[in-house]
């Protein structure tokens, strides 16, 4: 699988929809992430309508550890 990687200010960012198939759900979801916080991400155009968001692959993966379940013991 690969992704088409954004670069601003020398960092490595993803797209919501590429984030939204890294963790297997919808775009809408991985927004409702962002929108609520659970999932850091960067507003590249402040001051606009519409904000465009990009996630950092660490925000990503740190996501995936915070929400990992273990398995019962």
């Amino acid at each position: 699988m690969t992704f088409t990687l954004h670069h601003l200010e020398g960092l490595t960012l993803l797209t919501v929809k590429q984030v939204a198939k890294q963790l297997g759900v919808s775009y809408s979801f991985a927004l409702r992430l962002i929108r609520a916080g659970e999932l850091k991400a960067i507003n590249i155009s402040p001051g606009r309508r519409h904000p465009c968001y990009r996630v950092e692959p660490a925000s990503v993966d740190g996501f995936k550890q915070a929400n990992e379940v273990q398995p019962a013991s």
